[in-house]
């Protein structure tokens, strides 16, 4: 049986009891915010510290590092392709014109290199002179790359690996100074060198009269060398002077007849006096006009100008219209034919007839230039590798036009051009490797079997699939975490369930002892019953009769 007073106590104590039990469960959530809330906030201090840390090295220290880096192999890539295209063409470097590796080893020594044995001749030039072009992008102006593109117009000359290293300097130099681009001075010298037969240790000098040329005539080493391009064969040929057919064309550049005009027509008066026809012989003799003397030496250029100057003297030609456009000889000759004396008209007709129609108005220049002129730009290109205490006039041009701020940075900009192919150079070997392991392992792919491909592409599949599987467990872990934001939640909620026990308590407490002990006994009841029908059959076949009888009744009574 059950105990009433047991019952009747056990529901007085169940408020207290419950309290109690919230109390400890306020009390430990509580401890639990507290502990959470020290740990959240310490994370996030350390997490946004981190964070800031982070973003400032990556944006001040790593990503200008990876750039450099990136930059840097793409810098050395494409120095090595240059080279590549130099070593292409250079073939063994000269190994015939060099004669033997001496003259090599010397070319090194004068420009600060130390000769190294790879092997073979050609690979120990290739060496020296990709180290030269490297040296010459830290020295100058121009990047290593641009250094191994003027190597690459020596290549195309025929120039051996000492040509090349006594070469580039003064060419760099003459680019520097004329603001042509290297690639393009290079050709330019090369070309003229072969033209005239001249060797390549000859090409500071070359780049001096140049420089002195344009500097003090009107015109510039581009044209110059376009000049050069039409007249240079012939003029080698005759064994003519770099110097003097610069004078020719300095000379007429100052009247305005330059360029290709200047390089034709020079070409045209020299061929003209070679093989001249009778007549023009005549008038050669009459005006002591010839390219050597009684034995058969030739002449110099410089001497046989001097005789159209002499010869010539006092012909008052303007070679311009009246809008400042260049003449052509037709035009000349139309003009002047109707209004020069008969005496000069005739000079002016055995020019026209001697040196070519088309040479009129370049030969004309050369003529008309006063002696002052004449001498003064010859002195200058004489003296232009002395000049200057011997820097020469390419290397003074060039030091005097990037001594400014501007000339600073390009100076700098270029030397870390080269750091970067030095830097290209260190991890070039790791990269080719890494670069060549990719291509056998995509070689492997395309040559494997229809079956194999199919396999490695589902495989391919599978692991693009785990990026999104991660991304959905990074939510999941991501909504975990929010579980310690809701710990304090929680901890309120309990607060106002244990407010509300407590006032429940409280109302319990204040009942009076016969309203407690009619609760008891219904409990009792209740729990009499419950016991009864689970545990004795009869009493419960007893309530299930007493319940069907009650159904029968009801359905007998009127509705």
């Amino acid at each position: 049986m059950i105990n009433l007073g047991t019952a009747v106590g056990t529901l007085a104590l169940d408020a207290s009891s419950f309290n109690a039990t919230l109390d400890l469960a306020y009390e430990s959530v509580a401890g639990l915010d507290t502990k959470f809330g020290t740990l959240s906030g310490g994370l996030g201090v350390i997490g946004k510290g981190l964070t800031t840390v982070g973003k400032s090295l990556t944006a001040t220290v790593t990503a200008p590092v990876v750039g450099f880096g990136a930059a840097s192999v793409k810098a050395g890539a494409d120095f090595d392709s240059a080279m590549s295209r130099v070593m292409a063409i250079g073939g063994d470097f000269g190994e015939l014109q060099d004669k033997n590796s001496e003259e090599l080893k010397k070319a090194a020594q004068e420009v600060g290199l130390e000769y190294e044995d790879m092997g073979s001749y050609a690979e120990s030039a290739f060496n020296l002179v990709r180290q030269y072009a490297i040296q010459m992008g830290n020295d100058t102006k121009f990047t290593a790359e641009e250094s191994a593109d003027a190597l690459y117009y020596m290549a195309l000359a025929g120039w051996g690996g000492a040509d090349m290293l006594e070469g580039l300097k003064g060419i760099m130099d003459l680019s520097a100074a004329s603001g042509v681009e290297l690639a393009r001075t290079s050709d330019i010298v090369t070309d003229a060198l072969t033209a005239f037969g001249e060797s390549a240790d000859q090409s500071s000098r070359f780049a001096n009269i140049l420089a002195a040329t344009s500097a003090n005539s009107n015109t510039n080493v581009d044209l110059l060398g376009e000049s050069f391009k039409y007249v240079g064969a012939v003029a080698g040929s005759y064994g003519y002077s770099l110097e003097d057919v610069s004078l020719a064309l300095g000379t007429m550049a100052s009247a305005g007849v330059k360029g290709t005009q200047a390089g034709t027509g020079l070409r045209q008066a020299l061929k003209q006096l070679t093989n001249p026809t009778a007549e023009n012989a005549a008038l050669m003799d009459k005006y002591g006009i010839s390219l050597a003397d009684g034995e058969g030496k030739m002449y110099s250029l410089r001497e046989v100008m001097g005789q159209w100057r002499e010869s010539f003297a006092g012909l008052n030609v303007d070679l311009y219209d009246t809008e400042g456009n260049l003449k052509s000889g037709e035009q000349i000759l139309e003009e002047y034919g109707h209004s020069m004396p008969t005496s000069e008209f005739e000079k002016l007709n055995a020019i026209a007839s001697i040196f070519g129609t088309r040479a009129l108005p370049g030969v004309m220049a050369i003529i008309n230039s006063s002696d002052e002129d004449f001498k003064e730009l010859a002195a200058d290109i004489d003296g232009s590798s002395e000049s200057f205490g011997g820097m020469g006039d390419a290397a003074y041009q060039s030091a005097t036009m990037l001594n400014n701020l501007k000339g600073d940075w390009i100076l700098f900009t270029s030397a870390l051009g080269t750091a970067k192919v030095i830097i290209s150079d260190m991890v070039n070997g790791a990269l080719r490797s890494l670069l060549k392991w990719l291509r056998d392992i995509v070689t492997a792919f395309n040559t494997a079997s229809p079956e194999t491909q199919r396999f490695i592409i589902k495989m391919a599949l599978m692991a693009a699939s785990i990026g999104p599987v991660i991304l959905v467990i990074g939510k999941i872990v991501t909504l975990f975490s929010k579980f310690y934001g809701n710990i304090q939640k929680i901890h309120a909620a309990i607060t106002i369930l244990k407010t509300g026990f407590s006032t429940l308590g409280t109302f319990i407490g204040g009942l009076s002892a016969p309203i407690l002990v009619i609760i008891g006994v219904i409990v009792a009841l209740v729990a009499m019953f419950v016991h009864l029908w689970k545990t004795n059959e009869k009493f419960r076949n007893n309530i299930k009769s007493i319940l069907a009888d009650r159904k029968s009744g009801s359905a007998g009574m009127p509705r």
